[in-house]
């Protein structure tokens, strides 16, 4: 089960239509695999509200940039830092 659903990433960037919701779970389930990747842990069960939203506005980031190299937004790192596992 994803930890966000595509209607979360269609509602941020005011898609109304289906026709891109094929591409959309693409790009979150790609966003969700940064997530667990920079979280240091798989993504399971409910996750908290920052983390979510730090999925979808990096899954919008991808959508919006798709024809370029951008870079993801300072605040997708800014809102999963705290929840960040480090191993020593």
């Amino acid at each position: 089960m994803a930890a966000v659903g595509i209607d979360a990433v269609k509602a941020y960037l005011r898609l109304e239509t289906d026709a891109e919701d094929a591409l959309i779970a693409t790009l979150v389930a790609a966003a969700e695999g940064v997530a667990e990747r920079f979280l240091g842990a798989p993504l399971t069960g409910e996750v908290p509200a920052a983390v979510a939203q730090g999925i979808v506005r990096l899954a919008a980031h991808f959508h919006a940039h798709r024809d370029d190299d951008a870079g993801p937004p300072a605040v997708v790192a800014a809102l999963w830092r705290p929840y960040r596992q480090m191993r020593l």
